[in-house]
């Protein structure tokens, strides 16, 4: 197999390339206590130039997921430690600024609550920090620090009604986050009315989401002459659907919104 490139030199791939993946998962559990870790290495030598290149992933995860009658909470706590990407004796200039190395540590807790069958409450709140450097740590960012990271919280909640006619979820989640104080706390609702009867069932879904840039896309732009912006999305979703016997007719309709704040 050979791959010609625009400046018509080709590579020869016909002797494939050297590919070497080590993966280990270990869990451990105890009544409602669960603890996992994670480990995956992934690594190849390229035909079609002299570099090295590896992805390597570390978690490490506790739960604990205990139910009191009609209480049911659930905490988590999880470690993860990344090289998403690391090229090797390729050349310094071009690979020393996509070597990185994240970290990103998160806790949360969810506690839901059914008053019957039909209506429960949830609350949630979630933490994370996120840390990021290049793989050489001398090196330094274009924020000027040979290291970044911000923390982020949110909190959320959901509602939900079941009723003969429809079954009702309605919640929101509110994030805040201290990113060089570039971004404003947001707040992203959703509510769905949804419903299936014998030979026929609707949906109707508003929702919006938020995400902010990783610690990377700052980095990046960090000397633009515009500030980087998060993204939202809302989206609208109609859904009619009928069913006789063995068949059934849908018809949707999904109206995606993106927007930068």
């Amino acid at each position: 197999m050979f791959n010609t490139h625009p400046d018509t030199m080709f590579s020869d791939y016909s002797d494939s390339s050297s590919i070497t993946d080590a993966y280990l998962q270990l869990k451990l559990r105890r009544k409602e206590f669960e603890y996992k870790v994670i480990y995956d290495d992934y690594s190849f030598q390229a035909t079609h130039e002299n570099i090295y290149s590896l992805c390597r992933t570390f978690i490490n995860d506790m739960s604990y997921d205990k139910r009191f009658g009609k209480f049911h909470l659930y905490t988590n706590l999880n470690l993860k430690e990344q090289i998403p990407w690391n090229t090797q004796y390729g050349d310094p200039t071009v690979y020393d600024l996509q070597n990185l190395k994240t970290r990103r540590i998160t806790a949360g807790v969810n506690a839901t609550y059914e008053i019957n069958d039909n209506i429960n409450f949830l609350l949630g709140g979630t933490y994370y920090n996120d840390y990021m450097r290049y793989y050489r740590p001398f090196l330094v960012l274009n924020t000027g620090n040979t290291f970044e990271y911000y923390h982020a919280a949110a909190g959320f909640g959901e509602f939900s009604l079941k009723t003969r006619f429809f079954n009702l979820f309605a919640g929101g989640r509110l994030d805040i986050y201290n990113a060089h104080n570039l971004f404003e706390p947001n707040f992203s609702p959703r509510i769905s009315i949804t419903k299936e009867f014998k030979s026929f069932h609707y949906k109707l879904i508003y929702g919006e989401s938020f995400k902010i840039p990783t610690l990377q896309n700052i980095n990046l732009a960090f000397n633009n002459s515009e500030p980087i912006k998060p993204e939202k999305i809302k989206d609208y979703q109609l859904e009619l659907g009928t069913k006789y016997k063995t068949s059934t007719v849908n018809a949707g309709l999904f109206i995606p919104a993106l927007m930068t704040l």
